[in-house]
């Protein structure tokens, strides 16, 4: 080693250097980067009893670790303090002590490897946060914002998909429409605001209702389309009627209590019967109508929801809150 040579100029120009083992071992006992940063900085490390831990050979060579890292990973490793990309980093005398090659090393080297090998776990980290940023993406194109429920264009592949199955192993299906009956004078009459809430709250109200292999669609609008694997026209029917009579008992219900939850929106000061807020409430029970098909092998997706469409239009027309079963030449009202 040079006789008055700094001991950071020569990490910097990477030389042979005679480091003590007392300094080196010092490294193995941190634990994270956020301790190497406070000892680059000559901090008290948490967690650690750092009496004689800080001199000024171990403030310098933490410094030089932290500029080399910045500099092969290129940003700033002074802002990180991401636990878990950084674990090599976190430990740099371990190797050295338990080889017994503390004396003369290449510092600058032996830094470099660690600091690629944490660079090629944070290209790992990347890769699966952009994986993950995949999912959210798709998730979202198959999903309605408002409701959160399936799209319209998704639950047609799982109509094809039924359709595939009941050819191939006969396996049942039940395709049932659902329509909110006055949804436009609930718009109308309570705003859109309001009308959105009962959007929301009967669609997860349908989540709460069927299991996780039916598949639920916002079709369009009001309306909604459910696809039933298994069961028969019974099991249908029966489901669908005890749907309809818990949406007429609850729906109301848990739409004002959401609204009255959001507080007054209007303008401060006014007079409580200028206040419009309660013009959201809604005064009248919420009910639904409903068409019901039998998927059959020889349907299309268009053919079996036609004719689950013309079950709810016989229940619009002959009085609302009525589910039927739509059938070959036959309306059954339940």
């Amino acid at each position: 080693m040079q006789k008055n040579t700094s001991l950071e100029k020569l990490l910097e120009n990477n030389e042979v250097l005679s480091v003590s083992s007392n300094s080196i071992s010092k490294f193995a006992r941190l634990k994270n980067i956020g301790q190497l940063i406070e000892l680059a900085t000559g901090q008290e490390i948490e967690g650690i009893n750092n009496e004689k831990l800080v001199n000024n050979e171990t403030v310098t060579l933490a410094r030089y670790i932290l500029r080399k890292t910045t500099e092969i990973l290129g940003y700033d490793a002074w802002d990180i303090r991401d636990r878990e990309i950084f674990p090599l980093a976190l430990k740099l005398g371990e190797e050295l002590v338990e080889t017994k090659s503390i004396e003369n090393f290449v510092i600058g080297a032996y830094i470099q490897k660690i600091a690629y090998q944490v660079k090629t776990i944070h290209l790992r980290y990347e890769r699966l946060n952009k994986h993950k940023q995949i999912l959210e993406l798709k998730k979202d194109s198959t999903r309605d914002h408002l409701t959160g429920l399936l799209n319209r264009k998704s639950m047609e592949l799982y109509l094809e998909d039924a359709i595939a199955n009941k050819k191939r192993n006969g396996e049942n299906f039940g395709v049932i429409i659902i329509d909110i009956d006055f949804f436009k004078s609930i718009n109308d009459t309570y705003g859109h605001n309001t009308g959105d809430i009962v959007l929301e709250e009967i669609s997860a109200l349908f989540r709460r209702f069927f299991r996780e292999e039916d598949k639920i669609c916002r079709w369009g609008g009001e309306e909604f389309l459910l696809l039933m694997k298994g069961g028969n026209q019974i099991n249908y029917t029966r489901k669908i009627n005890s749907l309809r009579k818990e949406i007429e008992k609850t729906l109301v219900g848990l739409v004002n209590e959401k609204i009255k939850s959001y507080g007054c929106k209007c303008r401060e000061g006014k007079d409580k019967h200028d206040c419009h807020c309660e013009d959201e409430i809604i005064q009248e029970n919420v009910t639904i109508s409903s068409g019901i098909a039998v998927l059959e092998k020889i349907d299309t997706p268009f053919e079996v929801v036609k004719r689950a469409d013309e079950g709810l239009y016989l229940a619009k027309v002959s009085g609302r809150n009525k589910v039927i079963f739509k059938e070959f030449g036959e309306n059954k009202i339940i």
